[in-house]
């Protein structure tokens, strides 16, 4: 367990023991058998013909982005290609969801307060990702845009080797969710986004707390279950309207006021401000991805 405490976002800290200790407890990560699993990681996406493009890209030669995807596969090479293919996959087919802007063009996105991170870590050494399904107004703020501030965040935090070890929880507050969302979320939607969640990005998604949750959301949520894996499902808590129960899993501390917490919305908007600072990279990420998807 961890002390819940404030940690820059991407900040370059090297793995002390108790993290290369929680490494190999949760993703099999062995210091000694690394190199020669990566130098077969990499042999593989070469000798893979879903995946010449990329092995032909610079981000084959970018070996912190190619650990993301060990990482995310418990140090399976097998495991790995196969989630750096659908990845590779994710993007092809639905990339208006992840190119809507850079961070300094959405703005029209953070200042309804939809997604944020804290600052601090919880109590595993995760990453809290938190979002207001309900509160998004379809009419005003398109999907695409609405998905590309989310992955903006989700990838800001992959960039972290603790992250990528200890992975994300994620709280969906759904309050105010009714047929006017249920109209703007396609099987486009729906499929990108239960994509994402199970095995389409090298992150560990080890907890998604639902919370505030109307009866017609159980029934939209239930058509997403044949999209997502058994894994994800198991780790889908429901809280209905229950703050304790939540609370007894995410501390308030981790939380913005409107689910008890005590985090203000300056404090929630850090995330954000640390994304603008690497514009520049999501705008090369983006630039890369158009040119080899062929966008």
């Amino acid at each position: 367990m961890f002390a819940v405490e404030k940690e820059n976002f991407c900040s370059d800290q090297k793995l002390d023991e108790k993290w290369q200790n929680l490494a190999k407890t949760l993703i099999n990560e062995n210091i000694e058998e690394k190199d020669e699993l990566f130098k077969t990681f990499k042999e593989s996406i070469l000798s893979n013909i879903e995946l010449v493009e990329l092995a032909q890209s610079d981000l084959f030669k970018d070996e912190a982005f190619l650990m993301r995807y060990m990482r995310g596969s418990n140090w399976r090479v097998q495991t790995a290609v196969q989630l750096i293919t659908a990845s590779y996959a994710q993007v092809q087919d639905f990339f208006p969801f992840m190119s809507a802007g850079t961070p300094t063009t959405l703005d029209h996105v953070w200042e309804k307060n939809l997604v944020t991170i804290p600052l601090e870590r919880d109590q595993h050494g995760r990453r809290v990702f938190i979002f207001r399904l309900g509160e998004w107004n379809p009419q005003e703020l398109t999907t695409k845009d609405f998905f590309t501030a989310a992955f903006t965040l989700f990838e800001l935090v992959a960039h972290e080797e603790k992250t990528q070890i200890a992975g994300v929880t994620v709280v969906a507050d759904i309050a105010g969710f009714g047929l006017k969302h249920l109209k703007y979320l396609g099987m486009d939607e729906l499929q990108c986004l239960c994509n994402f969640l199970t095995g389409a990005f090298p992150l560990w998604f080890r907890k998604v707390h639902i919370i505030n949750n109307p009866r017609l959301f159980n029934m939209f949520l239930t058509l997403c279950k044949p999209f997502v894996s058994e894994r994800l499902r198991e780790n889908i808590v429901m809280h209905n309207y229950d703050l304790a129960s939540l609370h007894s899993e995410v501390p308030p501390a981790l939380l913005p006021s409107y689910l008890g917490g005590e985090q203000t919305d300056s404090m929630m908007s850090v995330c954000v401000a640390a994304a603008k600072e690497r514009d520049a990279y999501f705008a090369e990420r983006i630039e890369q991805a158009r040119v080899l998807y062929k966008h």
